[in-house]
């Protein structure tokens, strides 16, 4: 690991080295590690996508409070050192496998967690230009997507929600009683309505009928939210696939083959979802 040393010292400073470490399941953009059984490390793969801001931690600490997530013990924002609580016997959910009452909890933390007061918390409004542009100039020209029309979607106009803005499977963990908590709060922004369930829906597999339970939970009490949601989720999806393409192919630019895999079978998949939108809108 190229920053073994960096992570030596942060450990000592706060006193952690004496606990084990173990390795946990890897993520795709961290290695995870258990220290002993009381806490959770995050180790960034690579320096060019380190991003921990004050901002993301004070937002984890809020969510802690009211139970969305495990609480931040310890921090380096230089490094992307991350040490959380650790959740024991808590795994991803699984797009596949997920049952009804997963299904439920997961609507529920995302509604609560886009209710949480930040005004006491300078979160950024999301800007998808920048955001963007700072993930496409990592890519090779030849391979780099404009699409003018999409980015200046009128939808980017209104910030208005409280957005965890990464809803990947490997970022809601559930135990055998179904409680779900939510980890990785790297996108965190304010962000137009429905990014969240939109993520939530594009980026895992679940199957047809879950997915239809997932929007009649969230609307539930909201027929026009709904009505707005059905009206704009191929754009918000569009947006994504956008974004999360040139992120995916930005970061295949790197040495281990598995993981340049990985991104690469990502950027390949949102290429081809952006392809059926752009056609879609033609016809």
């Amino acid at each position: 690991m190229n920053n073994s040393k960096e992570l030596d010292v942060f450990l000592q400073r706060n006193n952690l080295n004496k606990f084990k470490l173990t390795l946990l399941k890897d993520g795709i953009s961290n290695i995870n590690y258990a220290l002993d059984k009381k806490y959770a490390l995050k180790v960034p793969y690579d320096k060019r996508f380190i991003s921990i801001k004050p901002y993301q931690i004070e937002l984890q600490k809020l969510a802690a409070k009211h139970f969305l997530s495990p609480n931040v013990a310890f921090w380096d924002i230089e490094h992307g050192f991350l040490v959380t609580e650790l959740l024991k016997d808590y795994e991803p959910i699984s797009s596949l496998d997920i049952n009804l009452s997963q299904v439920k909890k997961i609507v529920e933390i995302i509604k609560a967690y886009e209710k949480l007061d930040v005004s006491k918390i300078d979160v950024p409004r999301l800007n998808y230009q920048k955001m963007l542009d700072g993930f496409r100039l990592q890519v090779n020209p030849k391979e780099r997507i404009y699409l003018q029309k999409l980015e200046n979607s009128k939808l980017l106009k209104f910030d208005t929600t409280l957005t965890h803005f990464d809803m990947v499977n490997n970022n809601l963990l559930s135990d055998k009683n179904s409680n779900i908590q939510l980890i990785d709060f790297e996108f965190a922004c304010i962000a137009p309505e429905y990014f969240d369930l939109v993520s939530l829906l594009s980026e895992n597999k679940f199957p047809e009928a879950k997915q239809q339970i997932i929007i009649n939970e969230y609307f539930a009490k909201d027929p026009e939210g709904l009505n707005r949601f059905l009206a704009n989720k191929n754009e918000l999806k569009a947006l994504l696939d956008l974004l999360w393409y040139h992120w995916a192919a930005a970061r295949s630019n790197v040495e281990n083959e598995k993981y340049k895999n990985i991104y690469l079978q990502i950027s390949s998949d949102k290429k081809v979802s952006l392809l059926r939108f752009v056609h879609q809108v033609r016809d």
